[in-house]
């Protein structure tokens, strides 16, 4: 299925029902950089829309708490690490109640504290640097209490590829080596989310092909890939900008059209650009393949 990130639209995810009503149907991920809203109120929100037939699905920070923070779950640090874990919670009990067949989450940072700014940027502290193994044992830890959770409410989750900011390395996930030893301490019913946009920094920070590393999850993972995350940038910062006529990535998602995602009726793709009317959210759903 395609979706479109509850990130590109220019208003609230709350109004999200109201301003698609006389549109075509559009599939929704709902994910971070949204103001906090009640429970209830999040939970009429996708029953309006899984009432018109519309997909849905849920992704890392949401449903957005009454204090902003950065969700990660690689934080060693036990009072951010339990929030993190409790957001994943609510989120996975929303996907549970709304028969949402998995739920996708960043692995974590290379850094801890800070909060998650309106726009769905970080800040974090200067001093709150982890060193790679810290973080990866971290996650490990704190992955498994959402697993457990997740396992017992029949939701599946999925781990997304990550990238370095300001030319600094501050995040798991970035290399096709690191999603191995990632995934090699995971079960096999664990997926994996893959970030174009995020390859494409990685890639470019690195040195790496990223058409090498789009055949390694292809090949040795191909069975776990729940979804993919499109938006264009200059392969510096993630800029989440819409896709172009000639983009690298219309490509790759058509050489993922055999691939059984999580409930084998294909890979989900998804729209990651950012501020965008409504127009130009439908111009932008003709350059993804059909589903």
């Amino acid at each position: 299925m395609i979706f479109i990130s509850s990130t590109c639209f220019e208003f609230g995810f709350l109004d999200i029902p109201s301003k698609l009503s006389d549109s075509p149907l559009i599939n929704v991920e709902f994910s971070g950089g949204n103001a906090f809203a009640p429970l209830d109120a999040v939970r009429r929100c996708l029953d309006d829309l899984v009432a018109r037939g519309l997909g849905i699905r849920i992704h890392n920070y949401f449903p957005p708490p009454r204090e902003s923070f950065i969700f990660n779950m690689a934080s060693p640090d036990s009072s951010q690490a339990e929030l993190s874990i409790n957001l994943a919670r609510q989120a996975i009990d929303l996907c549970a109640e709304f028969g949402i067949p998995y739920y996708s989450l960043h692995p974590g940072y290379l850094r801890h504290g800070g909060v998650e700014k309106p726009d769905g940027h970080f800040a974090f502290a200067p001093d709150a640097n982890v060193d790679y193994k810290t973080a990866l044992n971290a996650f490990n830890t704190n992955f498994k209490a959402i697993l457990d959770y997740a396992t017992d409410k029949n939701v599946a989750l999925a781990i997304e590829n990550l990238f370095p900011r300001d030319g600094v390395q501050d995040s798991l996930n970035n290399t096709f080596d690191e999603l191995k030893e990632l995934l090699s301490d995971l079960p096999s019913r664990v997926g994996i989310l893959l970030d174009l946009g995020h390859l494409n920094i990685a890639a470019n920070h690195f040195g790496f092909n990223r058409l090498d590393y789009i055949d390694g999850v292809k090949t040795q993972f191909g069975d776990r890939l729940f979804e993919v995350h499109v938006s264009g940038n200059d392969g510096l910062t993630d800029q989440h900008l819409p896709l172009r006529q000639d983009d690298w990535q219309r490509e790759i998602l058509k050489s993922l059209g055999t691939l059984p995602g999580a409930t084998g009726a294909g890979v989900d793709i998804a729209l990651e650009a950012r501020n965008l009317p409504l127009d130009n959210i439908v111009e932008s759903l003709e350059l993804l393949p059909c589903r």
